[in-house]
């Protein structure tokens, strides 16, 4: 099966670029697992999940309207519209930051957080914005190698002055935190500089624009919350019914899990460029020659989760991870299938992106995410840790159907068509 040279091309590109990205976790693992307890294990990634349910309320999709708008508007449009992202990323932020700060000094007990974390949660969502819409920027100027360099170098960085801040002061998880945040500050206004050099800034607030990108982009805060709701909410119920020392293993596990994640947004990275170029000038015969590419992916990643499961997992957990945390195995099989449903969703979601059909995402999102709540507060406490990763799998492949019939219905492909199988990939 003949697979297109450029995709194929930006696919290794991204691919390698995110394994190294990823080798980095992974080579710093043993050292936080020995540094840290599962119980600040825990904590850290508490902390973790509200950044990242801050950052898309922070966001407010800029990164995918940005992707979607260098395919549909050029020149003086385009850079304004990239300025009132950022326009509206700001304003969310300083929102959040008044009703956080409010709460502080009304002494509302929201999270178990103190409030200076949830601030510093709160500037580093707003700094990953601005990471975020740059990189989406490099990603639709097919610019995957450029893409990998910075953001191995922002990795690199962030675990470079975690293990610093670890060693010289405290081997506690505020210093990961600290040196997560230290790093997005300085990639945050490298970026800044680098757009206003090349003057890439509208000095002026469009609130037309603005509207335009809100429209666009809120359906899609409510489908990302959901999302990271799939993602990380059974560790928050997980911390409720258990313990933090088992939110800490199932971190561990969910982070060996990744490796799929990592496979399959590295070929989403790729094929959303590839996609939207083919849809400009869309026909019959580049309908067929897409469906077969779906389809084709969908068999390589079934044969790379079987692969990983049988042969990678055991190697990762002998070479990498400290006997505090064995017996994760089932749980990373199950994040592991999670994440392949996650990966055909990807491949059919950007069809609906594409046409703007944002309320649809958002909608299917947050079922799927009700779905896992639901099931993680119902199956954890009769049957433990599995029962989540399993509830967690089954939301992923739920919404992966949703999305499939809505993007069928939306944007009609021939995806069982007897066409399909009758030619090679390229064809």
């Amino acid at each position: 099966m003949k697979v297109p040279i450029d995709l194929l091309r930006s696919f290794s590109i991204y691919t390698l670029s995110n394994l190294l990205n990823a080798a980095l976790p992974f080579l710093f693992l043993p050292i936080l697992t020995k540094w840290l307890t599962p119980a600040e294990f825990g904590v850290l990634a508490f902390y973790q999940v509200v950044c990242s349910l801050l950052t898309p309320s922070i966001m407010i999709g800029g990164d995918n309207a940005i992707s979607r708008d260098y395919h549909l508007i050029e020149g003086e449009r385009f850079k304004n519209a990239w300025t009132q992202s950022n326009v509206l990323s700001f304003l969310s932020f300083s929102l959040f930051a008044v009703l956080i700060i409010s709460a502080s000094f009304l002494k509302l007990s929201i999270i178990n957080l103190p409030y200076y974390w949830i601030l510093i949660g709160l500037l580093y969502a707003y700094l990953v914005s601005i990471i975020e819409r740059e990189l989406a920027l490099l990603r639709m100027k097919n610019k995957p190698i450029t893409y990998g360099i910075l953001r191995l170098s922002r990795s690199t960085l962030d675990f470079g002055l975690s293990i610093c801040l670890l060693l010289v002061f405290s081997k506690s998880w505020e210093f990961r935190a600290y040196g997560e945040f230290i790093a997005a500050v300085i990639f945050a206004l490298g970026y800044i500089v680098y757009q206003f050099w090349n003057g890439n800034w509208v000095f002026k607030i469009d609130f037309k624009e603005i509207k335009r990108l809100l429209l666009f982009g809120s359906p899609l805060v409510l489908h990302t919350l959901s999302s990271v709701s799939l993602n990380f909410i059974d560790r928050v119920i997980i911390e409720d019914v258990l313990t933090l020392s088992d939110v800490g293993l199932y971190a561990v596990a969910y982070q060996i899990g990744l490796i799929i994640h990592m496979a399959q947004n590295s070929f989403n990275q790729a094929w959303i460029p590839f996609l939207y170029e083919k849809l400009k000038r869309i026909t019959d015969d580049l309908k067929l020659r897409l469906v077969r590419l779906t389809w084709f992916y969908i068999l390589g990643m079934a044969v790379f989760i079987t692969l990983f499961v049988l042969v990678g997992v055991p190697i990762i957990m002998r070479l990498f991870i400290g006997g505090e945390y064995a017996g994760i195995e089932p749980l990373i099989l199950w994040i592991a299938i999670g994440y392949g449903f996650n990966g055909i969703y990807k491949m059919l979601v950007n069809y609906l992106v594409f046409l703007g059909r944002t309320k649809i995402i958002g909608l299917s999102t947050m079922v799927a995410a009700i779905l896992n709540i639901g099931l993680n507060l119902w199956l954890i406490p009769l049957y433990g840790l599995t029962a989540a990763a399993v509830s967690t799998a089954i939301a992923f492949g739920i919404h992966m159907l949703i999305i499939w019939i809505a993007s069928a219905r939306s944007y009609p492909m021939p995806w069982f068509s007897q066409k399909v199988f009758k030619g090679g990939v390229g064809s």
